[in-house]
């Protein structure tokens, strides 16, 4: 058995947050976290019933700039290629 003693405190913490329920937002718009990092909730994919791969590509960029600061820019068209092509 492992003594509480010999348990690091950040451990110790941690362990008594796991189980507990993460913070639950009825409503979620990243529409002003989107714009404020140069990246647009809404793009115009046309004609192309291509919503699913608009919304991983935002996704994406959205994730990339938040760890790297910077605003990315992916291909939405590239996406939609690589899948229909392979």
């Amino acid at each position: 058995s492992i003594h509480k003693t010999n348990i690091n405190p950040k451990i110790t913490a941690l362990l008594k947050k796991f189980g507990t329920k993460p913070p639950y937002e009825k409503v979620v718009d990243l529409r002003p976290k989107l714009q404020s990092l140069e990246l647009y909730a809404s793009k115009s994919q046309g004609l192309r019933p291509s919503c699913a791969a608009f919304a991983v590509i935002t996704a994406a960029e959205y994730e990339a700039a938040i760890q790297s600061g910077e605003a990315q820019r992916f291909s939405e068209e590239y996406l939609l290629w690589a899948t229909l092509n392979n």
